[in-house]
């Protein structure tokens, strides 16, 4: 029986020592949080930092806008971005506020859509892994009697 218990317990130290990769460092979560603050906040694009997105970066974007969808990798995000770049009015795009809690780093920015009258809030949620964003999802908020729908075809 205590033999039976040891080897438990060894296996056991075993298993948990063996969690703690690489893979599973801590994200240095001010260094990602000043990241997407410079980014957003001086309206930079991820192209303009090729070193901080991982190949298999994947981005989602909100079927409700004209460029949602999944896009896998820095060519599809290549592809897609000039869109985005059109979309918005960025002469009129503000961060709000950036948050960050381990891998994990959210940046909420006012939004004008180009061509139109109206503003959105973005909520762009940034996935980290070895400082290096794998995923990035797109949650938007339209203000009252402005539905997204409505500024999309205002802005034709």
């Amino acid at each position: 029986m205590r033999i039976e218990i040891w080897l438990f317990f060894t296996i056991l130290v075993g298993i948990v020592s063996g969690c703690k990769s690489d893979s599973m460092q801590k994200e240095d979560t001010a260094g990602n949080k000043a990241f997407v603050m410079e980014m957003i906040g001086q309206k930079k694009q991820l192209t303009d930092y090729p070193d901080r997105a991982s190949d298999s970066m994947v981005v989602y974007e909100p079927s409700s806008l004209p460029f949602g969808g999944t896009y896998r990798g820095m060519k599809a995000f290549e592809q897609f971005y000039p869109k985005v770049r059109a979309f918005y009015d960025f002469k009129h795009f503000h961060l709000l506020n950036v948050y960050a809690d381990e891998d994990k780093v959210f940046a909420i920015s006012k939004a004008a859509i180009a061509h139109s009258d109206g503003n959105i809030l973005l909520c762009e949620q940034f996935t980290f892994r070895g400082g290096k964003i794998v995923e990035v999802r797109l949650y938007i908020y339209d203000y009252d009697g402005q539905p997204i729908h409505k500024l999309i075809e205002q802005a034709g």
